[in-house]
């Protein structure tokens, strides 16, 4: 194969390594961003889980102040829903005593000092409808004349319903009553379910939603305990039935049983929460109203207090459906509660927001580079083998050709010789003179190959050109001419030689005697 058509080769070999390279680079490429964009998804996905995890911990924050709102008020005793009570004293030792059986004015004759209290109220057996803030007189103390007066209207206006059908009221109040485990237990799975939270923070929502459990159920089980006196029970029931409720309560007959409360919403704005008292078989309904307004006000300084997450996130008290890629979490609050809803809207998720996805993304970025410089480097190599191999190939075909000249002037002449062609002796003389002097210059080409050959390249070529003793131009030229003369005159040709000033000359001889036989053995043939 000729020196062209090896380099015709190694270029096709090398076109065909790059787009190998190319090919194994974009596959190795897309593996990497597959695993790179997986790797950031995970992280987007551990943020969002992180963010639920914080609307479901704002939600929990707000259900624990309510239920304890709600354990507080379930936790008075029933007896103070009149305007006056006979409040229990306590002993120097500690000890709860009965009380006095001086009448004081309740702790709820007051305007509520919470201003999502609107206040208190109460419906007994009769139907009759009254509240705290107003004695049997119907006047009130306490924040003014006028004010309590005004408040007492409202709360009658806002229970017209209650006073329209009292018995209804006690069935709704029952039912409530009873589907209230229900609606917990039914409300547990679909706020895990729309939650979504890690199977930790899962568990940590249940433990929290025990301990609320807990504190409703010892509030529940503290008014249970309550046990009033003859002078309480009969100042609650009235002055009427005080005797008939004293001898009961002293001969051990009076029960009394204290319902938890259930909430419901009303008209304007407002929440109502109702609770049954039972005191021998007589059931009285006692209540309280809520403006849902600044209640929902009241939560939300009380979880900017607590959790400190003012400016982190916004509060929808009347939110649509939730969107959790939106960053929109919505929360139903559980009884007695029932209707009330809140929306939690957190910033967008960030995916080079934490330092694990700037390391993820900056490890793929550098093995990314590293594969590319890897492929350039592989590329590079390979691309100068296969130019050393070009060279070698181009070096071993110059050398067979310069080889090949005085191998073939020592063959002719010494087959002339042999032959008996040349009966001349000096013409005799002078042939073997030039096979010595052809088989000296061969020799001293394959002692350069010999010397040159671990070099390989360009460079090789170069020295060879550049070797041997300096001769003068025109014995050189004599010399090389004598040896291609009989070559020439076998094809019918003549060799003239014109020296014009440079027969003098001193130029390494085996190299001018190589590139002048070149010239003139081409000329032989090629003429």
């Amino acid at each position: 194969m000729s020196a062209t058509g090896f380099a015709g080769k190694g270029s096709l070999q090398l076109r065909r390594l790059r787009l190998a390279l190319v090919v194994a680079g974009l596959a190795m490429l897309l593996g990497l961003g597959l695993l790179l964009a997986r790797s950031l998804a995970a992280t987007r996905a551990e943020q969002q889980l992180r963010r639920e995890a914080l609307a479901a911990r704002v939600f929990e924050e707000l259900e624990a102040t309510l239920a304890a709102f709600v354990a507080e008020e379930e936790a008075r005793p029933f007896v103070q829903w009149r305007h006056e009570w006979v409040p229990p004293v306590t002993s120097k030792s500690g000890q709860t005593e009965a009380g006095t059986g001086e009448p004081r004015p309740s702790p709820l004759a007051s305007l509520p000092a919470r201003a999502f209290v609107r206040g208190y109220f109460q419906v007994d057996p009769d139907g009759r409808f009254s509240t705290p803030l107003l004695a049997e007189d119907g006047t009130g103390e306490g924040g003014g004349e006028a004010p309590v007066l005004a408040r007492a209207d409202e709360l009658r206006t806002g229970n017209a319903d209650l006073l329209a059908d009292t018995r209804l009221a006690y069935v709704d109040v029952a039912q409530q009553q009873r589907a209230e485990p229900q609606q917990q237990q039914l409300q547990k799975p679909m706020q895990q379910k729309q939650q979504a939270v890690p199977e930790d923070l899962q568990l940590q929502q249940v433990l929290d939603q025990q301990s609320i459990a807990r504190q409703r159920k010892n509030a529940v089980a503290n008014l249970d305990d309550f046990d009033p006196d003859n002078e309480q029970l009969a100042n609650f029931i009235g002055s009427s039935k005080g005797n008939a409720g004293a001898q009961a309560r002293a001969a051990g007959t009076a029960e009394v049983r204290t319902a938890p409360f259930v909430g419901e919403a009303l008209a304007g704005g407002r929440l109502r929460l109702l609770r049954t008292v039972e005191i021998d078989g007589q059931l009285w309904l006692q209540g309280l109203i809520l403006d849902r307004a600044a209640l929902e006000a009241w939560l939300e300084r009380e979880l900017v207090g607590a959790a400190a997450v003012e400016g982190y996130l916004a509060l929808d008290w009347s939110p649509g459906p939730a969107d959790p890629d939106r960053g929109l979490w919505v929360h139903d609050f559980g009884p007695p509660f029932v209707g009330l809803r809140l929306g939690v809207e957190l910033p967008p998720a960030a995916t080079l927001a934490t330092a694990g996805a700037r390391w993820i993304l900056g490890l793929g970025l550098g093995l990314g580079l590293a594969l590319l410089i890897g492929l350039v480097a592989v590329e590079r190599s390979v691309a100068g083998l296969l130019a050393r191999a070009e060279e070698r190939e181009r070096f071993i075909a110059a050398v067979t050709h310069e080889l090949r000249t005085p191998l073939t002037s020592i063959r002719m002449y010494s087959e002339m010789l042999e032959q008996g062609m040349v009966t001349d002796a000096d013409r005799r003389h002078s042939y073997h003179s030039t096979i010595r002097s052809e088989a000296e210059r061969l020799s001293r080409l394959v002692e350069q190959v010999l010397t040159l050959a671990p070099l390989e390249g360009s460079t090789m070529s170069g020295t060879m050109l550049g070797a041997g003793q300096r001769e003068r131009v025109g014995e050189v030229v004599d010399r090389v001419v004598a040896v291609l003369e009989p070559q020439a005159a076998a094809r019918g040709l003549g060799v003239e030689v014109e020296l014009d000033g440079v027969a003098e000359a001193a130029l390494p001889g085996d190299a001018l005697a190589q590139i002048l036989t070149n010239v003139l053995d081409n000329a032989i043939k090629f003429s």
